[in-house]
């Protein structure tokens, strides 16, 4: 795995990229850490982003914000793009994409899922793909 900050292209930082080898189709990746809690996302489908947040007396609001986080991981761009500029359903409506700054194209249609969590805690997934991608979710094993 490697780095790659679509804004000045470094390998120190940015959105995590794996490695294959010429011709295979490829592998998109996403972590997201709060807490004592980690989040993977792997996709053939697409670019993916993903994230995970303690909840607190703003549980609500963590929602939208792990939905921004996802969509904003997916694309590349992470923070360089202002929270305020993206548009999301409310944290009670499907999860979904509703305003995203026009002078930043994503370049596909945009698949966002809220996640199962464990108790405290919320998170989110996109998917930039053409179709619909399938999502399974599997938590890790205890211990």
């Amino acid at each position: 795995m490697v780095h790659a900050c679509r804004t000045c292209g470094s390998d120190r930082h940015g959105k995590l990229q794996v490695r294959l080898p010429p011709g295979a189709r490829p592998l998109h990746l996403s972590l997201g850490r709060s807490g004592d809690q980690a989040v993977v996302a792997v996709s053939d489908a697409g670019p993916v982003g993903v994230d995970v947040e303690a909840t607190g007396p703003a549980s609500s609001g963590l929602v939208t914000w792990v939905r921004k986080e996802s969509v904003v991981k997916a694309t590349g761009h992470g923070l360089t793009i202002d929270p305020d500029a993206i548009g999301v359903s409310e944290p009670d409506a499907p999860p979904a994409l509703q305003a995203w700054p026009e002078s930043e194209p994503i370049g596909a249609p945009v698949w966002m899922f809220d996640l199962p969590a464990p108790d405290g805690y919320v998170a989110a997934a996109t998917v930039l793909a053409p179709a619909p991608p399938v999502v399974t979710p599997e938590a890790a094993p205890a211990g």
